[in-house]
This record gives structure tokens, sequence and C-alpha cells, in this order.
């Protein structure tokens, strides 16, 4: 046979063996065997085995299956020992036992001559050689399966009779699986079969079910380095690390034993569940339960109504705080709200500015405006900041509809005016401030008469807003219509230099041009609602329904306006007041418009920003007196320059415009208000506006005629210095007057002509005549009517530069002096009697404001606050009683006074408010510290 098959397994029979062949085998390793005086050492309890027959590894085979390791009396000879244990551990005196051996044939130990010698004398019975093809043909256990492979042992020797036994009972088997059985299955029980047709017929197995598996050749390959039993530990240190490992496989073995592992929590449950029915069983399992009376409970005491009252406080108290600390979070975000509302105007100017920017720098590029790669984009962010930026391409129409992020169909909403929006608001204040220039209100007609035309153009501006704040989108269409509005606003100007209360043959034209700029001002809105009607009916039906019905209201009072146009061309059988038609027709429009919109879902004007508008507009009326403020500042300090009473004077209008200013926009709604509340503020802001105009314009002619006064009285002054002793010459006293007069700046030219030529004449006859005669001479008459002539007539002239004039009734000239100077008395009597009327209004308006803003979050606060303003009111309409009494109102119009009244009593509701805001936070603090 060849070296390459030396070294193959050789078929061997399974079972025992006839008795000839159990006197022939001989075990192929050496055993070793220590006398029976030697102590046996105790063997390793981690090297059991309770398989079935004794093995040497058990304590209750036989004697003569026990393994004996001889004592190790050197490491060289320990060594030696232990691998000759490993190349044999058959026990000795048993017959038939499969011979093991450890590893390859050529990494079994040698044993030299002298040791063979010394172990034949140390061991009662030398064992048989064996013979050298039993060795060959014996299976190595060992090699296949390991070291800590466990070989049983019969306990004794089979007889023939169980051989034979055996054999036919596997013959039976055979047949019975003959179906099944195939080649493989076949295991042949003689051991006279070649290696070669072993392995022929090993070739001709193929893959079917068996009862056998051959393993693979290299199953034990690289085992021994997993196995720690038969290395050698060399050294201290050596041999301390194998007792460490040691110990941790014990310590494992014994966690695994007591089911301490996370591994096997079936196990611990399996043992608790033993444990506790073991333990339920010795207590007798729950038969023998004895039974007796529960314990009573403990009785609690009633509790005390001094303890409840207590506890009730406590639970009050921390309510409170709770509701106190919410207030406040409440006022910290309305506060937070409006500063990022002022820093969002500043944005918006940054981002503005940014973007003008950007369009110069593109424009130096030489990028055109049409090269734009995203202009979806740009329109996006026009769309979020609320301006209307120039866009490449522009639309004729554009839907009002707004459906992006996946929401239901609704409209666009914006939370900021856009610029075409305040271009608008512009157009309305230069009307106003055209008007206001070409009508004094000198009288009671004329304030009718500012009355009727500031509600002409304050309605119209009404409608167009509520139009545009829900449907208004840049397009090319809305760009005409809001051409053609601006071009009504011009029309309106043009037409309100003639109007009147009463309608005349002079201005007719007037009236008529009004009716149809009326007209033609709502079929526009009346064409502007159907179209968006046409766009809402495909998506919000409802809303498209409330539209209709708003854009029919515009077409019929368009009919309405253009009737009244025929009806002024004949109005010599009609009542010259027939205009005041137009104001039932502003409401019944305005009261369609909102109730059909706070009726119909989707159209509402709760999340629009019509209060911003509102309060856009108010601050535009505002800067109309700040700008009457400036004219102020040119007629009085612009001819002699600053004095003290000019300051002062000055100071009272610019506060008064101040504290008013402060005053509305501590009102403004910082939430979004109801249904009908969102009405009633808007609606109020008519007659509010109306008296906060006549405000500002009834403070500028106070202020004026404040500083006329000082001017007559010290020309009064001078006259009079001229008849005190001691007495200057005549010469020197008429220069001093004529200095006087001069001094005063007075502008001729608008309107004095005839006063300056009256004036004239005067100075010039004053030499003529003693200044101050003796009433010896009798000229005291012509001197007293001379000197009252000249101060009517530089009264008279003072007040036409100052562009207040009293009614055109009679002329001046054809009045005496006393009788000018009484119109004049009687013109800023009515001056002082609206001033304070339309004082006690703007009270009474911010009162109802309050109410509709609840300004404070505490009730009692928003009634204290209402309650101040409406008492103040009442003060304000009770100062006009005064004006019974000439000389008291005379004395109070000619003091500062007059002008601080008003701004004193907005600093006092100011400062009432203040202290509310504080009785809040204290009110809060003190609930804060009673809650222990």
């Amino acid at each position: 046979m060849s070296a390459q098959f030396a070294n193959r397994r050789k078929p061997r029979k399974i079972g025992g063996d006839d008795e000839e062949n159990d006197a022939d085998e001989q075990d192929s390793g050496p055993v070793v065997k220590r006398p029976q005086a030697i102590k046996t050492k105790q063997k390793s309890k981690m090297r059991l085995s309770f398989g079935p027959g004794g093995t040497s590894m058990t304590d209750e085979g036989d004697q003569e299956s026990e393994v004996v390791i001889p004592k190790r009396t050197g490491l060289a000879k320990r060594a030696l020992e232990k691998s000759a244990l490993q190349r044999s551990l058959t026990p000795s005196g048993v017959g038939g036992q499969i011979p093991l051996r450890v590893g390859p044939e050529q990494d079994r130990p040698s044993y030299s001559s002298d040791y063979l010698k010394e172990l034949r004398d140390s061991t009662p019975s030398t064992p048989k050689p064996a013979a050298e093809d039993e060795s060959e043909k014996a299976v190595d256990v060992a090699a296949k399966f390991g070291e800590v492979m466990k070989v049983s042992t019969p306990a004794a020797i089979p007889s023939e009779a169980e051989i034979r036994e055996k054999k036919a009972r596997r013959a039976r088997l055979a047949k019975e699986q003959g179906a099944l059985s195939t080649e493989k299955d076949f295991i042949s029980l003689e051991d006279d079969m070649e290696d070669d047709d072993w392995d022929l017929q090993g070739r001709r197995e193929d893959i079917r079910d068996t009862r056998l598996i051959r393993d693979d050749e290299d199953f034990a390959e690289g085992f021994d380095e997993f196995v720690e039993d038969g290395r050698i530990s060399l050294g201290r240190k050596a041999e301390k690390e194998q007792k460490r490992k040691q110990r941790e496989e014990m310590r494992e073995l014994i966690d695994d034993a007591e089911g301490l592992s996370d591994d096997e929590d079936s196990d611990l449950e399996e043992k608790a569940a033993y444990e506790a029915s073991q333990t339920r069983a010795a207590m007798g399992g729950g038969k023998d339960h004895i039974d007796r009376p529960r314990t009573p409970p403990k009785m609690t005491s009633l509790p005390r109504l001094s303890n409840s009252l207590d506890r009730l406080r406590i639970n009050l108290a921390v309510l409170e705080k709770s509701k106190a600390q919410m207030i406040d979070r409440m006022e910290e975000l309305r506060k937070e709200k409006a500063d990022i509302a002022v820093r969002e105007v500043e944005i918006q100017a940054l981002i503005k500015e940014a973007g003008d920017n950007y369009e110069k720098l593109k424009l130096d590029a030489g990028i055109t405006p049409g090269t734009e790669e995203n202009p979806s984009a740009a329109d996006e962010i026009a769309n979020s900041r609320g301006l209307e930026v120039q866009r490449s391409v522009i639309a004729f129409i554009e839907s009002p509809i707004d459906e992006k992020d996946g929401d239901r169909p609704h409209l666009r909403r914006q939370s900021e005016a856009t610029p075409i929006e305040l271009f608008f608001d512009l157009f309305f204040v230069a009307n106003l401030s055209s008007f206001t220039a070409t009508h004094e209100i000198n009288n009671i007609e004329a304030l009718w008469a500012y009355i009727g035309f500031l509600g002409v153009i304050w309605f119209t501006w009404l409608q167009v807003t509520l139009f545009d704040i829900r449907f208004a989108r840049d397009s090319i269409f809305e760009r005409i219509c809001k051409a053609v509005q601006l071009a009504a606003m011009v029309g309106f100007a043009s037409a309100g230099t003639r109007f009147t209360t009463r309608v005349r043959a002079e201005n007719v034209w007037a009236f008529q041009s009004l009716s149809l700029i009326l007209g033609g001002s709502r079929l526009l809105l009346a064409l502007q609602y159907t179209v968006n009607t046409i766009f809402l009916r495909r998506r919000m039906m409802p809303a498209a329904r409330g539209v209709s019905l708003i854009a029919g209201t515009q077409f019929i009072s368009s009919l309405t306006y253009l009737l009244m146009y025929y009806a002024f061309q004949q109005q010599r059988g009609l009542s010259p007041y027939i205009w005041t038609v137009w104001f039932a027709l502003f409401g019944v429009e305005m009261w369609v418009v909102m109730g059909t919109s706070s009726a119909t879902p989707g159209i509402g004007l709760q999340d629009t920003h019509l209060n911003t508008r509102m309060g856009l507009l108010t601050l535009i009326i505002i800067g109309e007196g700040v700008i009457a403020v400036t004219r102020i500042v040119n007629k009085t300090v612009g001819p002699g320059g600053w004095t003290k009473w000019s300051f002062v004077h000055i100071l009272g209008v610019t506060t008064n415009v101040y504290f008013l200013w402060q005053a509305y926009f501590d009102l403004s709604p910082r939430r979004i208000l109801g249904k009908y509340s969102q009405q009633i503020w808007a609606q109020l802001h008519f007659p509010f506006h109306v008296a906060l105009i006549l405000l500002l314009e009834g403070s500028q002619i106070l202020a004026l005629s404040l500083d006329i006064t000082l001017k007559l009285l010290y020309l009064a002054e001078t006259i009079l210095w001229a008849c005190e002793e001691p007495r200057p010459r005549p010469d020197h006293a008429i220069r001093i007057l004529r200095t006087t007069i001069a001094d005063m700046e007075i502008d001729y030219s608008r309107g004095a002509i005839n006063e300056q030529i009256a004036i004239t004449r005067i100075l010039d006859d004053l030499p003529n005549h003693p200044l101050c005669p003796s009433y010896r001479t009798g000229q005291i008459p012509i001197i007293r009517d001379m000197l009252s002539d000249l101060v009517g007539n530089v009264t008279a002239a003072l007040f036409s530069t100052m562009r207040i004039m009293p009614s055109n009734q009679t002329h001046p000239g054809n009045l005496s002096s006393d009788q000018l100077l009484q119109r004049y008395m009687a013109l800023l009597q009515f001056v002082y009697v609206y001033y304070f009327a339309v004082a006690s209004l703007t009270m009474f308006f911010f009162g109802g404001f309050v109410l509709l803003a609840r300004r404070h979050t505490l009730r009692r606060c928003t009634s204290i606050s209402a309650t101040t303003r409406l008492t103040l009111g009442i003060v304000l309409a009770s100062i006009v009683s005064f004006s019974r009494y000439f000389p008291l109102v005379y004395s109070f119009m000619t003091s500062p006074a007059i002008l601080y009244a008003f701004t004193l009593t907005l600093l006092m509701v100011l400062l009432v408010d203040r202290s509310l805001d504080w009785y809040q936070s204290y009110s809060g603090r003190v609930q804060d510290s009673d809650v222990p």
C-alpha cells in the first residue's frame, strides 16, 4: 500500500466480536496502571461522563476499568505521562477495547527503552504486544472527535449466542428496509475488505438520505487550539494564568447550572415556578387556611371647616396665580407682537431698499429683467413679505384663490398693505388737503360742507379698500382698474373746490361731476366683483354667491348715482339738499358689503388687514396735522423768529398731535376681532376721522388766533405807551408805531390790499393831529376813531394773512372796525365751540375703541379705562357752555391754556392706562406671593 493511503481510516466492524477474535485482540496503546498500595487521585468533576457502562472517567466502573494516573515526579516526566495518557486511555484487563489515539501517528511520542523498562517494572501486568495490522485497522476515535471524546466500554464480553442474535436481528432489519436501503447504508461486519474496495465503494456513493453521514476528514483540524487539557504550563506565571482560566470556566459552569445567565429567562421562570409550587405544597397549598376577621380600617375623622376653607383658599390662590401668569404671558406676547410689527415695517423697508440696490446692480451688470432664471421664486418672496414687485411677465387677470400647500381653496391673505394701496391712500389725503386749503371752517355751513365732501371721498375709499384687501392681485386688469380709481380721486379734487351744502346754479356742475364720478367708480367695482365671481364659481360656490350679491348692489348704486346726474340738472323743482341722498346710498353699500361678507364663508373680514388699512389712514390723517404744525411754524416764527410765546404755542399743538397718535395706536387691536366687532370698528372710523380732522384744524386756528391776539396786544400797548407820562415826542411815537406794524410782516397780497391802503392812510394822517390830545382841544373822538380803525384794519390784515376769514356775506371794507372785530370774535367763538365739541366726541370714540379692542385683560381695568374716557369727554363737552359768557371765553381763548386743555386730557388718559397696567402686574405679583 502506498504512503498516501497509510493514514486513511480502515473499516471495522461495529459491535462485539467472536470469542476467537476476542482472544486475539490487543490494545494498540500502552496502558499504565498503578499498584494498589498507591492512593488514587481524586478525579476532576469536569470530566465526569454519564453514558451507559463504566468508563475510565466514572466512579462506578470496575477496578479494571479505572484509569490510574501515575505520580508526576518531574516536569519532563509529567509531560511524558500526560502525552501517554492522551494517546491511550484504554483500561487494562478489558478485551476488545477500541484504542484511542491523540492526533496523527506522526505526532505520537516515542518511548525510550529505559522508560519502557521502568514502566514494565512498575506495572503488575504488562500489556500484550499489539499486532501491526490490528493497529492499522483500529478506528482512531480521538483523531476524529478530539480529546474530550468519551469511549464507553461494555461491562462484560457478549457471548456467542448474543452475537448470533444481534446478527440475525440486523439481517431482519435489513430485509425490512430493503426498498430504502442503498449501498452506502450497508455497514460490513467483516474486516477483510481492502482499502481499494472501500475507496471504490465510497466513490459510488451518491447524495441520498441515509442513516450515516460521512464527516469531513478535517473535522478536528485546529481543535487542539481550543482545548487546554493537553497544554503544559511552564513557569509560575503560566500556571497562575491557567488556574485563573480554570476558575473562570468553573464559575461559568456554576452560573449555567444555577440559571443566572440572562439568555435563559425561560429556565429562571421555570425554576421560580417550581420553587413557588414547592413552597405552596410545603405550606399546605392553601387548603388549611385559617379564617379570621380582617383588621378593621383606620377611621378617618371628619374634616374641619377651617381646614377645608384653608385648602380651598390655597387652591384658589394657586388658580389665581396661574391665571395671573397666563395674563402676564399674554401681555408679553402682545408687546412682542407689537414690537414684531414695528420691526416688520423696518425690515420691509430694508428689504425694499436691498431689492432696489439689487435691481440697480443687475442693470449695471447688463442683466435685463427678462433674463431672470426663477421668476416664480421671486413672486413667492414678494407674496411672503406683502409687497408687489415688478415681474418679467404679468398676467392679464389673476385668480384670487390660493391653493398651495394642499389646503382647501381660500382667498389669498396679506398681513400688510401693498404699495399700490398706500399710493391710493395718498390720493385720499391729497384731496383732503386741497379741500381744506380752499374751504375755511368759519361757520356752521362750511362745517357741514367739510363733512359732506369728506364723506364722499371716505366712503369711496372704503369701498375700494374692502375689495382690495380680499381680491386685488397684481395683474394688468387690476392696474387698469387702479388707474381709473386714481383718476376718480383727481376728479373729486377738481369738483371739491365748488362743493357747498346747497346746490346752486353756479355750482351745479360740481354736483353733477361728483355724481358721474361716483357712478363710474361703483360700476368699476361691480365689474371687478363680477370677474372674481367667475373665478370663485369653480372652486368656492358659497363665496361666489355672496360676491354676486355685492356686485349686484354696486351695479344698482351706480345706476342711482347716474340718475342723480339728471336730478341735479333739473334741480329747480327739487330741494337744494338733494345731494344728501348720497349718504343714504353710502350707508346701504357699506352695510350690504360688510353684512354679506360676514355672513358668507370664505370672504369674511376677520382674517384680512382691514385694521391695518384703517390704522394707516388714521396715521396719514394725523400726519396731515403734522403738516399743519409746520404751516403754523412758517406763519408765526418765520416773520420775526422764535419767541417764548411762539414756542409755547407750537409746543401745545405738537404735543396735541403726539398724544392723539399715542392714544389711538395704544388701542389698536392686537388680535382678530369678532364678526360684529370688526364691522363696528370699521364703521366708527368715519365719524372718528371727521372728528380727528376737525380737531386738528381747530387746534391750528386756535394757535394762529393766539399769535394774532399777542400781536394786537402788543400794538395796543404801543398806542398806550405813546400817551403815558413822560410822553415821547409825537414823531418818535409814530415811528415806533410804524415799526411795530412792520414787525408783524403782514402779507397784504393774501386778500388784504384794502386793509393795507387804510393802514397807510391812517399812519400818514396821524402827524396832522395830536397823538394824545386833551379834552380842551376837543380832538379826542377823532384820534380815538383813527386808532380804532388802525387796530381794526391791522386785525383784518392779520387774519387774512393767516387764511382765517369770516363768512363772505359782507365785505370787510363795508364794516366798521368794531363790527369787524365782532365778526372775528364770533368766528373765534364758533371755532371754540366746535373744537371742544369734536374733542369730546373724540374721547367718546376712544372709550368705544377700548371696549372693542380690550386693551386690558382684566375686566375691571377695561371698565375703568372706558369710564375715564367717557367722563373726560363729558368734561370737555361742558366747557362748550362757557361760550355764553364772552369775557370768560375771551380770557380763555387769549391764554395758551386753551391749547393744552385737550393735551392734558389725553395725558391724563395715558396715565390712567399706565396705572392700570401697573395694577395688573402688581396684582399678579401679590397673588404669586400669597401662594405657599
